[in-house]
C-alpha cells in the first residue's frame, strides 16, 4: 500500500499579511480548517504541519493539531517540507504540500492531485482552476498557468498569461492553486537545486524545477474558493463563512 504524507508549511511571519495562519474563520484559525481538510483525506497516511514559529506551535499543541518544528532558514516552504519528511521515522512513497492558507481546499481537490502521481505516474503534480478574465486582471497574487495537451504545465507566471498579439484576449485563464505533490525522492532532489533566473525574476520556487528539466503535472479543479495572501482577502472569507 502506498504512503502518503500530506505536510502544510506553516510560517507565521508572512511579508504580507503576518500572522494570518492564526486569524480566526468561524470556528477555527486558518490553519486550522486547512488541518481538518487534510484530515479528511481518505488516502492519506498522515496529516503534519511543519512550522518554525513557538506561537504556531503552541496553537497546534492547543488545538490537538500533529505538528514538527523545521529550522527558520528556510527560504521555501518546500524546503521546510523536505526537512520535516527527512526527520520522520516513517518513511513514505508521495508528499503532499498543501499551503497553511488555503481553508477553503476540500478532500476531493487533494485527491485530485494525489491521482496525478499514484495513477498518471507524475513526478511532481499541482492543481488550477479556471476563472474568467475579468477577475484576473494583472493581479500578481493570483499565478497564472499554462499546459500542453498532455497536462505538463509549460509555464507559470504571475502576469496574465497567454497573451495576445491581437488584442483579442482568451475568456478565461488557468490560477494555479498553492498545492504540490511529490515523489518522495524528487522532492528531496529538488532542495539541491540553485535559485534559478526565472524564479528571481517571477518569484515562483516552481519556475526553478521546470529550468532543471522536471515535468510538473496539473489537474483542473472546480475550485470556488481562494488563499489568504492580502488582509482584504481575509475579510472576504470572512463574508464567506458567515
Amino acid at each position: 500500500m502506498q504512503r502518503i504524507c500530506i505536510v502544510i508549511p506553516a510560517r507565521y511571519a508572512s511579508k504580507r499579511f503576518p500572522g494570518k495562519l492564526l486569524k480566526p474563520l468561524g470556528d477555527k484559525s486558518i490553519l486550522g480548517h486547512v488541518y481538518q481538510k487534510c484530515l479528511e483525506v481518505k488516502l492519506a497516511t498522515k496529516v503534519l504541519i511543519a512550522t518554525d514559529d513557538k506561537l504556531i506551535a503552541d496553537h497546534c499543541v492547543e488545538n490537538d493539531m500533529d505538528y514538527l518544528m523545521t529550522s527558520v532558514d528556510h527560504v521555501s516552504g518546500t524546503d521546510r517540507i523536505a526537512e520535516a519528511m527527512r526527520s520522520l521515522e516513517s518513511k513514505f512513497d508521495y508528499v503532499i504540500n498543501v499551503q497553511g492558507d488555503e481553508p477553503f481546499v476540500s478532500a476531493k481537490e487533494i485527491t485530485s492531485l494525489i491521482n496525478l502521481l499514484t495513477v498518471q505516474k507524475a513526478e511532481i503534480a499541482t492543481l488550477y482552476h479556471t476563472i474568467n478574465i475579468n477577475r484576473v486582471h494583472s493581479d500578481p497574487n493570483k499565478v497564472k498557468l499554462v499546459t500542453d495537451n498532455n497536462k505538463r504545465v509549460l509555464y507559470f507566471s504571475r502576469s496574465p498569461i497567454p497573451a495576445s498579439r491581437s488584442g483579442k484576449l482568451p475568456l478565461e485563464y488557468k490560477i494555479h492553486l498553492g498545492l504540490y505533490g511529490f515523489k518522495s525522492t524528487t522532492l528531496q532532489d529538488l532542495t539541491a537545486l540553485s535559485v534559478s533566473k526565472l524564479e528571481k525574476l517571477e518569484m515562483l520556487e516552481q519556475l526553478r524545477w521546470i529550468e532543471a528539466g522536471y515535468s510538473i503535472h496539473a489537474n483542473e479543479v472546480d475550485y470556488k474558493g481562494f488563499g489568504i495572501d492580502t488582509e482584504a482577502d481575509y475579510f472576504a472569507a470572512l463574508e464567506m463563512i458567515d
